[in-house]
């Protein structure tokens, strides 16, 4: 099952539909197909949050928790709120969307200074300006030969590192 779970991201999805029936009718952490649900949560969360009540596996629910919902950002924030839990916040900073974003910035006096950094950044935030730490496609790049590009790659860099705001 250790090679079905490196394809994870290139499956059909009623093949992936197929793994997540035999593990909840295996019933047991560490069945066969665990590792495909590990992987599943990494890069298909949305197919396994159904089923979230169904697995126990802690990497798992941490792994379920990006892009999960706004009332699950609300339920964290309420067990912040009432229990005084920093894993809750913790964990709220793992949903990383904008309204997961504005909750952790919203504790910004209600926490030492290094944990709010943490958990902005965490979340997806940069703690000294509004917004989201990428944007979108700053994760794609190309492969050049060395030379073709102005970005200096493996060395000791001097100049003006670019920013998102130039």
């Amino acid at each position: 099952m250790r090679s079905a779970a490196r394809l994870v991201p290139w499956l059909p999805d009623e093949l992936l539909d197929g793994f997540i029936a035999d593990y909840l009718a295996i019933g047991e952490p560490k069945s066969p197909v665990s590792n495909v649900r590990y992987e599943m949560a990494v890069y298909t969360p949305e197919r396994l949050r159904p089923f979230q009540d169904q697995i126990g596996n802690e990497h798992v629910q941490q792994g379920l928790r990006s892009g999960a919902s706004d009332r699950t950002v609300d339920e964290l924030t309420e067990v912040w709120r009432s229990a005084g839990e920093l894993d809750a916040l913790h964990q709220l900073a793992l949903v990383r969307t904008g309204y997961a974003l504005d909750r952790v910035r919203s504790f910004r006096e209600d926490l030492d200074q290094p944990t709010w950094e943490m958990l902005v950044e965490l979340a997806g935030g940069l703690p000294d300006r509004e917004g989201r730490a990428s944007h979108q496609p700053a994760f794609m790049g190309f492969v050049a030969d060395a030379g073709e590009s102005p970005h200096l790659v493996g060395d000791w860099f001097s100049n003006n590192i670019p920013t998102s705001e130039e």
